[in-house]
Formats: C-alpha cells, structure tokens, sequence
C-alpha cells in the first residue's frame, strides 16, 4: 500500500480509514512515517495530529511534532499537537520539551500552558510541576502577553 499525502489530506475524516493508514505507516521505517507525517501536517493539521497519535512513534520524533505545532498552533489547535503526542512522550519529557522553547518559543508555550492541567488530572506530582512550570514561564516572561491578545485598554 502507497498513499498520496496531498489525497489523503483532501479525504473526510474517515476513523476505518485512519486505523488502515496508522498500520500502513506502522509497517514502514520511521524516517519514513515522519517525512509523510511532516508533508500531510502542512497540508492538514488535524488529519497529521490524528496519525502521529495512532503510529507509535519514538519520542524524539514526537517532539519535533510537538515543537512543530508549538509554533504554527492557534490558541486551540496547540492542543491537537499535545494530544498527539503527550501519551508517547510521558509527562516528565512533555514538560521537559515545553521548558526547553522557553526562550525561543514563548507564545507556543503560553499557548500550551492552558491546556497541560487537563493531562495531569490523575497525577499529583504532574500536576504540581505543570503549576511550577507556569510559575516559571511567568518570572521569565512577566505581563507576557500574546502577539494576537493585544493588550487590554
């Protein structure tokens, strides 16, 4: 089996489809998964986020995917990218890689840091380093406020 990444960007989202295309793309190399990944990602987001979720892929993979959404996300569709890769990164590596674009990316951060609660809902100790992190993010960026916010008058 083949896929067209432009056709299948264009196709109504479709889960039976979805599940033979992550078992597609789980039978082909890594490299492989991301460059089809990567190429429908710029055509359809959400289509993209969906199968990143669905084809196991390695961590490190997962995080060029998260820093990718971090900065072409909206306010909401940041959430897709974390949904997609949080369960394979876990919790420490999630937040690792949120603290690592600190710097370079603190909108995508800000942006993030609405939705990270919402994935530490059973853990404690998760959900007391997300708080920490948000501490964090507000001593290096004080009164950040996002480019598309403005400021209130």
């Amino acid at each position: 089996m083949t896929m067209d990444v432009a056709e299948y960007a264009r196709l109504r989202r479709d889960t039976k489809r979805e599940n033979e295309v992550a078992d597609w793309l789980r039978g082909i190399k890594e490299s492989e998964r991301v460059k089809f990944l990567k190429e429908l990602a710029e055509l359809n987001a959400f289509a993209a986020t969906i199968l990143i979720r669905k084809s196991q892929l390695e961590p490190v993979s997962l995080a060029v995917f998260l820093r990718y959404g971090l900065k072409v996300g909206d306010a909401s569709s940041v959430n897709w990218w974390i949904q997609a890769t949080h369960a394979g990164l876990g919790p420490k590596k999630l937040l690792a890689e949120l603290r690592s674009q600190i710097s370079t990316n603190p909108e995508g951060v800000d942006k993030a840091l609405y939705f990270i609660p919402q994935y530490f809902v059973d853990d404690e100790k998760y959900q007391s380093s997300a708080r920490s992190f948000r501490s964090e993010f507000r001593k290096i960026h004080p009164g950040y406020v996002r480019p598309e916010q403005g400021h209130l008058s």
